[in-house]
């Protein structure tokens, strides 16, 4: 269950579909907007692949704060989501052997 809206979580919700990261996203850009002067618009699947078009108002400096902007807030996000894979003991122990 996502820890965020409530709704069964994955990977994928967390970074795509989720209503409270889209929310978060929505407000972080508009931000970085603020801060910088510009106007740009990024859709969840931009930020989560980090698939930044070359946007031609930006010059070097900007666009890599951009970059690092939106890495620092999948990261956020993700700690927030607190989706973790558990391993159990079990688990790690049958990998081990099969690596033997």
């Amino acid at each position: 269950m996502c820890t965020l809206c409530l709704r069964p979580d994955s990977i994928e919700h967390t970074f795509l579909d989720c209503t409270v990261t889209t929310a978060l996203y929505l407000k972080a850009i508009s931000w970085f907007n603020h801060e910088n002067d510009t106007v740009i618009t990024l859709t969840n699947k931009q930020i989560a692949f980090n698939d930044i078009p070359r946007l031609t108002q930006l010059t070097d400096y900007p666009r890599r704060r951009l970059h690092l902007f939106v890495i620092v807030l999948k990261q956020y996000t993700f700690k927030k989501s607190s989706y973790v894979v558990s391993v159990s003991a079990f688990t790690y122990s049958s990998f081990i052997c099969e690596a033997d």
